[in-house]
């Protein structure tokens, strides 16, 4: 594990075979910032896991999600 800021990760290009991202992106506002630079750190035919709820366009999150029943 290493902390740091996913819009500025601290690996060099193609570092890494595999990756996934567990509750992030929710969190990040500048999602094509995020990919980018996830895109960036993977190998050409990595594996790239997601598990988030996230909104990458206008409008509101459908629910029930798993922090909440409600807005």
């Amino acid at each position: 594990m290493q902390q740091g800021d996913a819009l500025q990760l601290l690996f060099a290009n193609g570092s890494f075979t595999a990756a996934y991202m567990l509750h992030v992106g929710m969190n990040i506002a500048d999602k094509s910032a995020l990919f980018s630079e996830v895109a960036r750190v993977l190998r050409a035919g990595a594996c790239f896991g997601v598990f988030d709820v996230m909104r990458t366009g206008a409008g509101e999150l459908s629910y029930l999600l798993p922090w909440a029943s409600t807005a």
